[in-house]
């Protein structure tokens, strides 16, 4: 650390190792001085130096402070630190007067209070989601000679309540059991020699090995051995194997405290899950999260008046079903149903906490939890994981810490590993070494704080399979919450790093290719722009290029929501980035893109005006804005104005050498030149289009997509066929299929078709479509589309004059739509008014009418899903065709009142009621 000289070579030597591991914390903490970490923890500055420089021991208040400082736990451990330091500083003040230290005056003893008696109070009226883990362990319990049972998972996942139950189990079977503590080396000491006590060690024999002159460890296991009674020894918290191996042995090599024995059974929790750490003596149980219905059930038990089990399982959802925060938001709940916070308005039933929760985050979890305390802490959200922190600080790996809070500033999903390389690391603290983070991981993982799982977008510029990280939604949440408090330097440094991140992401193409990453990488996108501070440009550039990457991304799939959602954000960040900056252009083109009506012709005009002024015509800045200003025209109607924009903006991209732009440009040209009329110079310049195609094959997906159209437009078919199979070729290679682009691709190739009057090789199409898209046994809902594609074929089949065909097969698809828990989806809706409207058609308007019905009684207002005035509209016309006009007339008003928001829809009634208005009596 900068203002240090070296630790004090004569200063005593408890006094030099307290000093060595406060500056290891600090250096881990992001401290780089005396100044700064005095100012964090609110000491002196002469005190910090003293204490770091090993000039003068610190008192145990100076030690925590700093702890609390760097976000550590001031553990029993740390209390000896400093009470050896003070003792040896001490002493060596006495040898220098020539004084030996007179003998400690003993104060009056006082009654032992440490067990080894499980705390069955803590142990839950019904324990859930547990019984499959629980009947293991109780067959192991029963079984001779049964190996060591280690339950190891995530901080609050609840293994000590597995423990605990099987403990119980025991305790009615007359199993004699032990419950001893690892918290700390000495809970696990003092708790192995009352266990050698109640067994009936002698004590002379217990002194004799507790001062090092025997084995403790085989003392105690001879008298386990050789018990006549049947036991059951729990070790709870064992997060520090090696407190449990012998002098020279390592955990799990039975030689320490942790062995199998055929007198009785051994159980262990632990957060580490490295089956190695254990041995081959031991096997593993993850204790994982719990399902929604058990979550659910917790809730009730502990809180059976806060709400409907509908809630109770959202509530639990939303927890991700980790028991600790299930117990924590019961208890709150429990607390405030008797009467607590009622002047402060808190939340009093399970609807009310998950809205508490959104507004407040994890925080909120906390006040749940009981009295203070070393226990207390493992039962809070915000400390628990911070203890699993600590415990890889202490044993040399920093890095963790770091890696969880980068984790926490992106999304609750899977986080690609590649995206982690040095350009990242090295705007931490530690060392940039790879396999320092490598380690780093791999402990985490070991915590079950975070898991690895593949991730394989087919066809990625990435390798054949994406390695990610993902960790519970509320230990990320957590980690965001301590970043959010830890000092202003850390909290920087984090975001750099996130910064890093974010520029990888924005440096990966949008192609084809890449969809399945960019699929991965769009909810770390959002996550980052939305929680980024505002106030380092630095650290907010690198987000908004991300989300700018995402956009391209967006725009080639067609995806308008997403794009919608990434410009509100980006709108709003680059509000905080100088004008002038270029990234600050693209946002505000893109929202020009977004914004309809007048509004939008008057952004675009705003836009090309101050780019004009700010960088002349050739910018390329200029040249994308006066585009948006050709859409813009073009989407008014205004084409003549539109063509001549665009033909400017080909000629510029044409000079500056940008081939794809001036591509686009052209193509745009020929979608101009359509609807003026002008055909001859439309297929003019469409051929000319064509050709530059074939010259550039490379040419971006997204450009390709609006040259396609402008082939078409000009009524080069086959051409424009042939680029609509590439696409769709590239789409299928890239595994792109569920993507609605390839949707939209598709059905354009099928109009394409049947312009060139092949209507057979367009109904082939969309059945192929069909049955590519038609959900199966397993499936859930169809997609949305299901339906567009219907209406497709039902049109091709009524222009080929098959529509008798239509109707087997439309009930048949209404069925597949049917399969999903309440027999109702958007699909079938639609579908069945489709089967309505063809029935109808072909004759049976009394078909017609019991499809109508039948919608209209379907679970769910499924006929809520279709436009108010659909389904008024069709009875009133097969009342029409039965001859029943003053029915028909009414439906007619029906329908009309329900399209009064929709002016076009209302006069297409209108006109189309006239003549049974006119015949009704």
């Amino acid at each position: 650390m900068k203002q240090l000289s070296g630790i004090d070579a004569n200063a005593p030597e408890a006094v030099r190792d307290l000093a060595g591991r406060l500056r290891t914390a600090l250096e881990a903490a992001g401290y780089t001085g005396v100044r700064d970490a005095a100012a964090a923890c609110g000491l002196g500055r002469t005190t910090v130096s003293d204490a770091l420089g090993g000039e003068k021991a610190p008192t145990w208040p100076t030690v925590r402070k700093l702890l609390e400082a760097c976000r550590l736990t001031p553990d029993t451990g740390w209390k000896r630190a400093q009470e050896a330091a003070k003792s040896a500083e001490e002493q060596g003040k006495q040898r220098v007067r020539g004084v030996s230290a007179p003998p400690r005056t003993a104060s009056a003893p006082l009654p032992g209070t440490f067990t080894i008696r499980a705390p069955y109070g803590e142990l839950p009226a019904q324990v859930r989601g547990r019984d499959a883990l629980l009947e293991r362990l109780r067959e192991a319990l029963f079984t001779d000679g049964a190996c060591v049972q280690v339950l190891h998972g995530l901080g609050g996942n609840g293994k000590t309540t597995v423990a605990l139950a099987l403990a119980r189990c025991a305790k009615d079977r007359d199993v004699q059991v032990f419950w001893v503590s690892a918290v700390t080396h000495d809970t696990l000491l003092t708790g192995m020699r009352q266990v050698a006590r109640d067994l009936g060690v002698p004590d002379d024999l217990a002194d004799e090995a507790w001062a090092g002159r025997a084995s403790a460890t085989d003392l105690v296991w001879n008298a386990l051995d050789a018990a006549e009674r049947p036991w059951l020894l729990v070790v709870d918290n064992v997060d520090e194997p090696a407190f449990t191996a012998s002098e020279h042995g390592v955990p799990g090599d039975g030689t320490g405290w942790i062995r199998s024995s055929r007198a009785g059974l051994t159980v262990v929790t632990s957060r580490v899950g490295d089956p190695r750490a254990w041995g081959r003596e031991a096997t593993c149980h993850p204790v994982g999260v719990l399902s929604a219905e058990d979550g659910a059930a917790v809730l009730l038990d502990l809180a059976p008046g806060a709400g409907q089990v509908a809630d109770a399982r959202l509530l639990a959802e939303r927890l991700d079903g980790l028991p600790l925060a299930l117990h924590l938001a019961g208890s709150y709940l429990a607390r405030t149903g008797r009467g607590a916070g009622l002047l402060r308005g808190l939340a009093r039933d399970f609807a009310g906490y998950a809205r508490e929760l959104d507004r407040r985050g994890a925080r909120l979890l906390d006040e749940g939890a009981g009295p203070n305390g070393e226990r207390r802490a493992r039962r809070l959200v915000g400390q628990t994981w911070e203890m699993s922190l600590d415990l890889l600080a202490r044993q040399g790996m920093p890095e963790a810490r770091w890696l969880m809070r980068l984790l926490s500033c992106f999304a609750r999903a899977p986080f690609p590993l590649w995206l982690l390389d040095s350009c990242v690391l090295e705007r931490f603290p530690c060392p940039p070494e790879p396999e320092r983070y490598e380690a780093a991981l791999e402990a985490l993982v070991a915590l079950g704080l975070v898991r690895i799982e593949e991730v394989f977008p087919a066809g990625s510029e990435a390798e054949d399979d994406w390695p990610c990280v993902t960790a519970h939604a509320l230990v990320l949440e957590a980690n965001a919450l301590n970043a959010a408090a830890a000092p202003a330097r850390e909290r920087a440094l984090v975001w750099r790093g996130a910064a890093a991140v974010a520029e990888h992401v924005g440096e990966l193409a949008a192609g084809p290719r890449n969809w399945n990453g960019w699929r991965a990488l769009v909810p770390h996108v959002v996550a980052g722009l939305c929680a980024v501070p505002r106030e380092d440009h630095g650290t907010l550039l690198p987000f908004v290029r991300a989300a700018l990457a995402a956009t391209d991304y967006a725009v080639a799939l067609n995806h308008l929501p997403l794009c919608r959602q990434l410009s509100l954000l980006m709108v709003e960040a680059a509000g905080e980035l100088p004008q002038d900056c270029p990234e600050v252009s693209r946002v505000r083109r893109n929202r020009v893109h977004l914004t309809e009506g007048n509004d939008g012709v008057g952004l675009a005009r705003q836009l090309l005006d101050e780019q004009l002024a700010r960088w002349g015509a050739d910018h390329v800045d200029t040249l994308n804005a006066r585009r948006v200003w050709g859409r813009t025209l073009f989407d008014q109607g205004r084409w003549e104005e539109a063509e001549r924009e665009f033909r400017a903006v080909a000629d510029g991209h044409v000079r500056l050498g940008a081939l794809d732009a001036a591509l686009l440009a052209r193509a745009y040209v020929v979608q101009a030149l359509e609807p003026q009329g002008r055909a001859r110079a439309c297929a003019d310049e469409a051929a000319l289009l064509a050709a530059a195609l074939d010259e550039r094959p490379e040419t971006e997906f997204s450009v390709r997509h609006q040259v396609a159209h402008a082939l078409d437009a000009a009524g080069l078919l086959t051409k424009a066929e042939g680029v609509h199979r590439r696409m769709l070729a590239e789409l299928e290679a890239a595994g792109a299929e569920d993507r609605p682009l390839y949707l939209n691709l598709a059905l354009h190739c099928a109009d394409n078709l049947v312009r060139q009057d092949r209507a057979v090789d367009a109904l082939a199409l969309v059945d192929r479509l069909l049955s590519r898209y038609l959900p199966g046994p397993a499936a859930a809902v169809p997609p949305p589309w299901i339906a567009e594609l219907a209406g497709r074929k039902l049109d091709l089949l009524h222009a080929a004059g098959r529509l008798d065909e239509a109707v087997p097969e439309l009930r048949a698809l209404l069925d597949s739509c049917g399969r999903t828990p309440d027999g109702t989806t958007r699909a079938s809706t639609s579908v069945r008014l489709l089967l309505a409207e063809t029935l109808r058609e072909l004759g049976d308007a009394t078909a017609s009418l019991a499809e109508l019905d039948a919608l209209e009684s379907a679970p769910g207002d499924e006929a809520d899903d279709a436009p108010p005035w659909l389904v008024p509209l069709y009875r009133a016309r097969c009342l029409c065709t039965l001859g029943d006009c003053a029915d028909a007339v009414t439906h007619y008003d029906v329908a009309l009142a329900a399209a009064s928001g929709a002016p076009d829809a209302a006069a297409r009634i209108r006109e189309e009621s006239a003549d049974c208005r006119s015949a009704a009596p």
